[in-house]
C-alpha cells in the first residue's frame, strides 16, 4: 500500500488530501467513487529510514508531543461511537471536522482509508507508530473484539491527557532557571570582554597592579572569546562518545542503572503512575495481567528506565511460574510497598483495574506536589545564584576603579 496526495474539484471548489491505495489506478478509482474531479495526484516520497535506536527515540518524542491530539481523537471517537455511528463513519466525521494541524487531519484520513478498505482498527493504529503506542493498539484490539471500543477509547483519551503531564511541569519549572542562567552568561560575557578589559588596560599603562579578582574575570573573558569553538564542540563530542559507549549493552545497562538511582522522586512516582494506569486500561479492555504489564513495560522510555523494564520482565516471569502478585513485585527499589499491597488487595478482591487506577491517581498527585515544591525552590535559588555571579563580576569591575584613585592623587 502507498500513500498518495491529491488535489481535486468537488462542487466547483478545490479540495486536497491524502489516501492509501495499492497503486495510482486504484487511487484514481477511489477518488472518482467519491465524486471528485482529479486535478493532481502524486505519490508521497518514501520517508527516510532511520536506524532502529534513532527511530525509537523519534517516535517516542513525536508521541509525547502529540498527546493532546491523541486525547481529542480518542474522546471524539468515543462520543461518536456512543451516539450510534459506525467506526468508519466516526473516523470520516473526525477527519472532516478536525480543527487540528495538517498532520493530524492526514493521520485521521489515513485511519479512515484503512478501515474503509477492511483493515482492522488496531492494525490501522499500529501503522501510525509516531502517533500511537503499543498500549493503545492492544487496548483497541481487545476492546473491539468484546464490543467495548467506546469505553476503551474514553479511557485511552484520559490516559493520553495525563501522560507526560509531570514531565511537562518539570520542563516548565526548569524554564525560568534556564532563562536566568542565559541572562547571567550574557552579562558575564559582556562585562568580562567589553567593560573590564579597557579599565584594566589603564591600570597596566599606569603601572598599577590589577586586583586578582579582576585578572581572573579578564582571563575568563579571553578564554570565552578565544576558545568559543572548543566550548561549543566539547559537549557535542561528549554526547557522541556517550552514544558510542551506550551501543555496548553492558555499558548502557550500567549507565542506565546509575541514572535511575539519581532520578528525582517526582519522575519515579510519575513512572509508577503511568505503569498502574496503563495496566488498568489494558486489564479493563480484556487483556490478561501478564500480557498487560509486558505491554506497559515496552512503553517505558527515557534515561533510567532500563532497570524498571527489567524488573517488570522479572515480575512477569515470576507470575508465569505461579507466584503471587505481591511476591512477584517484591523489588523494593523499583516497586514501592504501596504498589505491592494494592496488587495483593486487587488479587484477593478480583478488582485489579480499579485498584491500580486509584494507585495511579495517588502517585500522580504526589508527583504534582513534588514538582510544585521543586518550582518553589528553583525560582528563588536561580535569582540568588545569578545575583552572586553578577555581583562578583561587577565587583571585579569596581575594584580597578578604586585603584584608579591612585592616579588622581
Amino acid at each position: 500500500m502507498s500513500r498518495y496526495r491529491y488535489r481535486a474539484l468537488r462542487d466547483g471548489s478545490v479540495t486536497s488530501g491524502e489516501l492509501t491505495a495499492e497503486n495510482a489506478v486504484a487511487a484514481r478509482l477511489l477518488l472518482r467513487r467519491a465524486r471528485l474531479e482529479i486535478i493532481e495526484l502524486k505519490q508521497d516520497r518514501e520517508r527516510q529510514h532511520w536506524p532502529p535506536w534513532m527511530a525509537l527515540l523519534l517516535t517516542g518524542h513525536l508521541r509525547a508531543k502529540r498527546r493532546t491530539q491523541r486525547s481529542e481523537l480518542f474522546f471524539g471517537l468515543s462520543m461518536l461511537l456512543e451516539s450510534g455511528l459506525s467506526l468508519r463513519d466516526a473516523l470520516d466525521a473526525m477527519s472532516e471536522g478536525s480543527s487540528g494541524t495538517r498532520r493530524t487531519r492526514s493521520m485521521i484520513r489515513s485511519l479512515s482509508d484503512r478501515v474503509s478498505e477492511g483493515e482492522p482498527f488496531d492494525s490501522a493504529l499500529a501503522g501510525q507508530s509516531a502517533w500511537f503506542d503499543e498500549i493503545e493498539v492492544a487496548a483497541c484490539a481487545s476492546a473491539h473484539k468484546t464490543g467495548m471500543l467506546s469505553e476503551a477509547l474514553s479511557r485511552l483519551g484520559e490516559r493520553a491527557q495525563r501522560s507526560g503531564e509531570v514531565n511537562a511541569k518539570i520542563v516548565a519549572a526548569l524554564a525560568y532557571p534556564a532563562l536566568i542562567f542565559a541572562v547571567t552568561v550574557v552579562v558575564v560575557v559582556l562585562l568580562s570582554t567589553v567593560t573590564i578589559p579597557p579599565i584594566a588596560g589603564i591600570l597596566v599603562d599606569a603601572g598599577i597592579q590589577i586586583p586578582a579578582l579582576t585578572r581572573m574575570i579578564v582571563s575568563l573573558g579571553r578564554f570565552i572569546t578565544d576558545g568559543w569553538f572548543v566550548i561549543a564542540v566539547v559537549p557535542i563530542a561528549i554526547g557522541a562518545l556517550a552514544a558510542a559507549l551506550t551501543r555496548s549493552g553492558s555499558v548502557a545497562a550500567r549507565l542506565d542503572r546509575r541514572i535511575a538511582s539519581l532520578l528525582p522522586s517526582s519522575i519515579k512516582q510519575a513512572r509508577i503512575a503511568a505503569f498502574a494506569r496503563g495496566t488498568a486500561d489494558l486489564i479493563d479492555s480484556g487483556i490478561p495481567f501478564v500480557n498487560a504489564i509486558r505491554l506497559v513495560s515496552s512503553t517505558a522510555q527515557g534515561m533510567g528506565s532500563g532497570p524498571f523494564r527489567l524488573a517488570i520482565a522479572s515480575a512477569a516471569a515470576a507470575l508465569e511460574s505461579g507466584k503471587r502478585l505481591d511476591h512477584a513485585f517484591s523489588d523494593n527499589q523499583q516497586f514501592p510497598p504501596e504498589l505491592q499491597r494494592m496488587l495483593a488487595i486487587g488479587q484477593e478482591s478480583g478488582d485489579l483495574g480499579p485498584s491500580l487506577r486509584r494507585l495511579a491517581e495517588r502517585y500522580e498527585q504526589q508527583s504534582r506536589r513534588s514538582v510544585q515544591r521543586l518550582t518553589a525552590f528553583l525560582e528563588p535559588a536561580a535569582i540568588l545564584v545569578m545575583s552572586g555571579i553578577v555581583g562578583t563580576v561587577v565587583l571585579g569591575a569596581v575594584l580597578p576603579l578604586i585603584r584608579m584613585q591612585e592616579l588622581i592623587r
